[in-house]
């Protein structure tokens, strides 16, 4: 996915939904802590808002 996205060094993005699945607190294999690693690691500002999930995210 990150792949597909022109370069956005420099620029933040908004995570929406951090959770595995709908409704939980749970963030363990979620695809959002994978891309969220790889957004960080390229440069990107990212913030991540899910109101269940938002404190185990961090």
């Amino acid at each position: 996915m990150v792949e597909e996205v022109r370069p956005l060094s420099g620029n933040g993005i908004a995570l929406l939904g951090l959770a595995l699945r709908a409704g939980t607190d749970d963030v363990r294999e979620s695809p959002a802590v994978v891309l969220a690693g790889e957004l960080l690691r390229r440069g990107v500002r990212v913030i991540g808002y899910d109101r269940y999930a938002l404190t185990n995210f961090a």
